[in-house]
């Protein structure tokens, strides 16, 4: 059980501009973490995160986050891992983001490696015109 916070206080304007709280427990097989998010005059969130380790193949994962100022959920998402052949996982998510819409994707993780990921995908960021060079 642990609980973690941190908050950005504005010495010039006398007001805090963003401030996090979050609680999380585990017990057993399932971990709970719940979050407060404020940011002034932008937004005021709660996240709700829910792992469960069903059994030593199967894991659940559910997230849900809402935004206050709004009074509406912004994103719901949830994963289902399986591990197969004491080897890797396998990620099926479906996830749900008020501006974007619904999304479905596939992970292989390595069960050495839980946490390590890689991206499948690149892109070129084109330099600021500042940055550009003059001749080439």
């Amino acid at each position: 059980m642990g609980v973690e916070g941190d908050t950005l206080y504005n010495t010039r304007l006398d007001k805090f501009d963003s401030a996090n709280l979050d609680f999380f427990v585990e017990k057993g097989p399932v971990k709970l973490a719940i979050g407060q998010r404020y940011v002034r005059d932008e937004s005021s969130q709660t996240t709700l995160q829910l792992d469960w380790k069903i059994n030593n193949e199967w894991a659940l994962r559910i997230y849900e986050r809402y935004e206050f100022e709004e009074k509406r959920s912004r994103e719901f998402e949830t994963t289902v891992s399986k591990l197969f052949e004491d080897c890797y996982y396998l990620d099926f998510t479906y996830n749900h983001r008020d501006t974007y819409g619904d999304s479905f994707f596939v992970v292989f993780r390595l069960k050495a490696f839980p946490t390590d990921s890689f991206g499948l995908k690149q892109s070129y960021n084109r330099p600021k015109a500042s940055q550009a060079p003059s001749s080439l």
